[in-house]
């Protein structure tokens, strides 16, 4: 193992898997001083993956640009590995009275300030800073500060535009939280609720969707977010298709005006399949699933919280039944609707067999996935390969379908397709 410049690493950490896929396992080693490493394993197909133990040195890599290496028995496979170039951006926050943010409660996303913290690289905590790997190039920054820790509501986004060089640091240094504000008003819903413990969530979210905090209170309650970073955002009464969009300013408190309405019903009966199940939820506007029941064979729902509006709901279930997605209009406060859902249950109407056949210089197959799509809900069938190429399920439906094949290391070899029709198909598929 080498770095970018080809200078030996030692002391990295080497992982030795026999596949990508559930049930696949590894083996682990280190190099020496010089750089080497070597593990016995028996013939097969192996993915060598190599991680440095210091924070500057690359990312995790894969050897031989990722490419599974095939090993022969009683004899040896080379699989040099050469780390991609990196650098560090590290920064630590301090909040207004000059004490230091945990990193614990820090994320630092490179290039990008949505989706998995750190997409471009691995993170660390290194001593009071939280530090990032990067290749070298512009970026930008985004360093989020939560509440407790990620996946609490985020108190801050502090945003910065930072060069990356290969092996050195980039220290943002101590970065002071924002002067925040604060908003709060109050609830006047009347009428009958049956959310959970009988109470409203209310969300704060940003202008694009983002959620800050939700909290729950009663009926006729105030509620109150501290702590909220300057900037437009949008109050959400969960399930009732109401806002309010507020300016929030530093130092100030911003005072929404009252969510006053009567509250409706939404109630009906689900008839599920012998020894099927199912819940039925309803939606709002925003995507908030607001309530949910579940139960099996015959049972009743009844969702109270909506106000005048249209809303969507929706049945879920492990089983594949359909029928299960309606919309409903409640034409003013107070008023009722109901929907009953018969469910169907989705019965395969033929098989999916065959063999595929992969040459000797490649991975064999081990999976098919075709997705599949019900009425009420997107499922996947994953078909096993065995180990003489052959396969079959009897889970295929009706309509025009793709199929997808992966190897052991969960790379798409082979798309193909299957057209509509309710007669069985068997396929020969061949890997070039």
């Amino acid at each position: 193992m080498v770095d970018w410049r080809g200078e030996p690493v030692a002391g990295a950490s080497v992982l030795v898997w026999d596949g990508r896929i559930s049930g696949s396992r590894a083996v682990e080693t280190a190099t020496d001083d010089l750089g080497y490493y070597s593990l016995d394993r028996p013939a097969g197909w192996y993915q060598v993956i190599a991680e440095p133990r210091w924070l500057i040195g690359g990312y995790e890599t894969t050897a031989e640009g990722g490419a599974p290496v095939r090993v022969d028995a009683g004899s040896t496979t080379t699989a040099n590995v050469t780390l991609q170039a990196a650098g560090v951006v590290q920064a630590k926050v301090v909040r207004r009275d000059g004490s230091l943010v945990s990193p614990s409660e820090v994320r630092i996303r490179i290039d990008r300030c949505w989706g998995t913290w750190d997409p471009d690289g691995r993170a660390y905590f290194r001593g009071e800073a939280q530090a990032v790997q990067a290749p070298p190039g512009t970026y930008r920054v985004c360093v989020d500060v939560y509440q407790r820790a990620p996946g609490q509501p985020r108190l801050a986004r502090i945003k910065r535009t930072v060069t990356v060089v290969a092996g050195e640091k980039v220290n943002l240094g101590k970065l002071r939280l924002p002067a925040t504000g604060t908003v709060t008003g109050r609830l006047n819903f009347r009428g009958d609720l049956t959310g959970p413990y009988g109470t409203m969530a209310i969300a704060l979210e940003t202008m694009d969707g983002t959620q800050v905090d939700v909290k729950h209170k009663g009926q006729k309650k105030s509620v109150t977010f501290r702590r909220v970073t300057p900037g437009r955002y949008r109050v959400i009464a969960i399930g009732t298709n109401t806002s309010r969009v507020v300016q929030v300013n530093a130092r100030t408190t911003t005072t929404f005006p009252t969510f006053s309405y009567r509250l409706s019903t939404v109630s009906g009966t689900v008839r599920v399949p012998r020894h099927k199940s199912a819940c039925v939820s309803y939606y709002d506007k925003w995507g908030y699933g607001a309530q949910k029941t579940c139960g099996g064979g015959k049972f009743p729902y009844r969702f109270g919280g909506p106000v005048k509006s249209t809303y969507r709901l929706e049945i879920s279930s492990v089983d594949r039944v359909s029928g299960g997605r309606a919309k409903v209009t409640l034409s003013s406060g107070g008023s009722t609707a109901r929907k009953n859902f018969w469910l169907r249950r989705t019965t395969p109407k033929r098989t999916f067999s065959g063999t595929v056949h992969t040459p000797d210089n490649r991975p064999p197959a081990a999976l098919i996935r075709i997705p599949s799509q019900s009425a009420s809900s997107y499922y996947q069938i994953t078909i096993k390969v065995r180990a003489d190429g052959t396969f079959s399920t009897s889970k295929l439906q009706r309509p025009e379908t793709k199929f997808f094949v992966y190897d052991r290391f969960d790379r798409r070899i082979k798309t193909g397709k299957i057209g509509t029709g309710t007669h069985d198909v068997h396929r020969t598929i061949w890997i070039t």
